[in-house]
């Protein structure tokens, strides 16, 4: 087993386009691994298709922030970071269109961007901004190593009136 670590990648979009005729956007962020032999070259940023392909794992979702063009989404994605090996991942945006509906094709595709965690942990601050579809607003993707402390705490009390 290579030797890795924890990691937690966070997400906000900038200026994200109006999709929705009478309110702003809706949006939600998907994250996929891809398999380093599809990855090809990243030295410069990829557009991802609207749609994952089947090789693509989802690792997660953020949860929707209604109303904005500015999400600064709660939900992290937590994945493993291991050394030595290259991993690629696609984060995808999209403008929520019907409630509780998990298939994204029922969503219209705001962008997305792949990267390395090269990259994103190689980069300043460990923070990569990337343009999104046709330069209609920007994905700040921040990450950050996850500390993990199994060490073991005991604590005693005691009273006296």
């Amino acid at each position: 087993m290579a030797p890795n670590t924890k990691i937690e990648i966070s997400v906000k979009c900038k200026n994200l386009k109006k999709s929705d005729l009478l309110s702003a956007s809706d949006p939600f962020c998907v994250l996929y691994s891809i398999p380093h032999q599809l990855a090809g070259n990243l030295s410069k940023p990829k557009k991802p298709p609207k749609v994952p392909s089947i090789h693509e794992k989802e690792i997660g979702r953020t949860e929707v922030l209604y109303d904005t063009h500015n999400p600064e989404f709660v939900t992290r994605f937590r994945t493993d970071y291991y050394f030595e090996r290259e991993q690629t991942f696609i984060v995808r945006v999209y403008d929520e269109d019907k409630k509780d509906i998990h298939d994204v094709t029922k969503h219209d595709y705001l962008g997305g961007t792949a990267f390395s965690l090269g990259q994103l942990f190689g980069a300043l601050g460990n923070s990569l901004a990337r343009p999104l579809h046709k330069g209609k607003g920007y994905i700040i993707l921040q990450g950050e190593e996850v500390s993990s402390c199994n060490d073991l705490l005991r604590v005693t009390f005691s009273g006296h009136d």
